[in-house]
């Protein structure tokens, strides 16, 4: 409950606004940006990854105040690029944006943001497991909402993720029962 509180009271002092206008200011990978920069910014979206550890109700309030666009924005902007760093922005994302889908109020909200299948699809070429999941989990609660208007392919790419983890849990049997627990979610 306090750490629930600490997230809230950050919340509306704007520490969701405060990060977008940091990380589009041109904090995010580029060409020739320098190790502390990529520091600064893979430190923010692991704070928007922790944030989103949070209660529902919380989880809106982030999405209202730009939570998602921002996310979207991050995964979009590292899309093209290449080397470790950005696989770490693209994770602490992914586990972001599958947080907010866990949410039912958030849905809606996820489908009504402008990229978000796409970031979801950008995300999905990644060969991490982990991001892999992530897009797995996210398609599928994003589908299951009745007023989401998923993009064309959307399904063929929801298809070949799971095609993708069923090839990875079974080179992988510790892993198996990993789909069973996120069923319900």
């Amino acid at each position: 409950a306090r750490t629930e509180g600490r997230r809230l009271h950050l919340v509306s002092v704007g520490v969701i606004e405060a990060l977008t206008i940091v990380l589009k200011k041109g904090f995010l990978l580029g060409d020739g940006v320098g190790d502390k920069k990529d520091v600064v910014a893979w430190r923010m979206v692991l704070g928007l990854l922790q944030l989103s550890e949070s209660s529902d109700d919380l989880l809106v309030a982030m999405a209202l105040n730009g939570a998602l666009e921002l996310l979207v924005f991050i995964i979009l902007s590292v899309s093209g690029k290449v080397g470790e760093r950005r696989e770490v922005l693209q994770r602490y994302a992914a586990g972001a944006l599958c947080n907010f889908s866990h949410c039912q109020e958030c849905r809606p909200l996820m489908a009504a943001q402008a990229g978000t299948v796409e970031a979801i699809m950008s995300l999905s070429k990644s060969p991490n497991a982990a991001i892999q999941r992530h897009c797995s989990i996210m398609l599928a609660n994003l589908s299951a909402q009745q007023h989401a208007k998923l993009r064309l392919g959307s399904v063929e790419t929801l298809v070949n993720l799971f095609k993708s983890q069923d090839r990875h849990e079974k080179t992988n049997p510790s892993l198996e029962g990993d789909r069973e627990n996120k069923k319900g979610a």
